[in-house]
């Protein structure tokens, strides 16, 4: 018998990686939103170091469909930062 259209397959997937970084300049910058004027700074944190990254994730998904879940995160001296996804997707 062979694989009905219907089906779901699940896919697993991790990554793991190391994030470093050579040279760091910190930069700012001075924005408003549209039709605003008070201003704010975004700038960059005042110092970078390097992190240890993982993730992991799931997928699931047929010929109509497909439904992702990802976790990512990165560890560092007294740095960690964590993030994640969920998408759907719908074949047509």
């Amino acid at each position: 018998a062979g694989r009905s259209t219907y089906d779901i397959s699940w896919a697993p997937s991790y990554y793991v990686g190391m994030e470093t970084v050579n040279t760091y300049e910190p930069y700012q910058a001075t924005a408003n939103f549209v039709g605003r004027s008070e201003t704010f700074t975004l700038q960059t944190t005042e110092e970078m170091e390097d992190k240890a990254a993982i993730g992991f994730g799931i997928s699931a998904y047929n010929d109509f469909f497909a439904i992702d879940f990802e976790y990512r995160g990165a560890f560092g001296d007294g740095v960690e930062t964590h993030g994640g996804g969920l998408a759907v997707r719908l074949k047509f």
